[in-house]
């Protein structure tokens, strides 16, 4: 909970929120209370909402429901973001939670529909194109903090979880110079614990048994190499209450996460980038007997043309 008053032309800043969903609640003697439910902050957004008082007193309340913002009117920022339910929901081959940013507009992957399986993996570099720039120029931050090495260009040092993050935007071009960096920023945020516990455990298995070889791939000379990439895990978050020395309702939480993983992965090698066993046996024979023709010549307006 935040508290601050207005200026004498009623206006009003709150900084360092993270994001969620607000109740904004407006006193003031000789006004009825006010109160907006459902102001929904994304990370790293400016967002503004005015407040009408009618008069009356303070004991008498109102209470209305804020409207889903359309357009950014507080600050000039070009940006996305991918919300909870997003993360939750969309399918991600790989595991690779910088893969969810290419839903936005104006954003790519260098690592197509593919991807990795990075997830968790360790230091990694950028894949993410935003607005057409390099990709060495996508910077990341996780609950405000920069995910990045000083000493070389791994801009990826820590991989989050998919299941970890709770929200993720990109910031695309006029963005506020508090971010301290140039090119693009991707902002993660973490989820966190509240007065309730909640967790889940979850398990992933890709392996090319479960689908049907291609046509073009079901050749005695070429096979699919094996893959088997397996990942679980679980997570759990709520009050650190300490039973009869401590109650943390509403006062302090927690959220971890444990993730594991394996990758068995193999190659096959094609046998036609071989050369054929005489060859290999040194029977130089087969290369001896290729013909080759000669080139024709045309004689035209005294110019010789091949």
């Amino acid at each position: 909970m935040a508290t601050t008053s207005t200026s004498s032309r009623g206006a009003y800043s709150v900084e360092d929120l993270p994001d969620g969903d607000y109740t904004i609640t407006i006193t003031k003697t000789g006004f009825q209370q006010t109160s907006v439910t459902n102001v929904h902050l994304d990370s790293g957004q400016r967002r503004g909402q005015d407040v009408k008082l009618a008069l009356g007193s303070v004991n008498s309340k109102v209470t209305v429901e804020a409207d889903a913002l359309a357009v950014q009117t507080e600050s000039s920022e070009v940006g996305g973001t991918i919300t909870a339910k997003e993360v939750q929901n969309l399918m991600v081959n790989g595991r690779n939670f910088s893969q969810l940013t290419s839903v936005l507009p104006g954003v790519s992957n260098t690592l197509g529909a593919n991807g990795n399986y990075q997830s968790g993996q360790g230091a990694i570099t950028s894949t993410v194109i935003v607005g057409g720039s390099s990709d060495e120029e996508t910077m990341y931050t996780i609950d405000g903090i920069y995910n990045v090495t000083s000493s070389s260009s791994i801009t990826l040092p820590i991989t989050p979880v998919i299941d970890d993050i709770q929200e993720m935007r990109v910031l695309q071009d006029n963005y506020s110079a508090r971010y301290g960096q140039a090119g693009r920023e991707i902002l993660v945020t973490t989820k966190s614990g509240g007065n309730q516990y909640h967790g889940n455990v979850y398990g992933y298995d890709r392996s090319n048994e479960y689908g049907t070889a291609k046509p073009y791939l079901d050749t005695p000379a070429q096979t699919l190499p094996s893959l088997h990439l397996t990942d679980w895990g679980l997570t759990v978050g709520g009050p650190l209450s300490i039973p009869k020395l401590f109650n943390a309702k509403d006062k302090l939480f927690f959220f971890v996460g444990a993730d594991w993983k394996a990758n068995h992965q193999s190659s096959t090698l094609n046998s036609r980038n071989t050369f054929p066993q005489a060859i290999r046996n040194g029977d130089l024979e087969p290369v001896m007997k290729l013909k080759f023709k000669p080139l024709k010549t045309t004689k035209l307006n005294g110019f010789r043309s091949v």
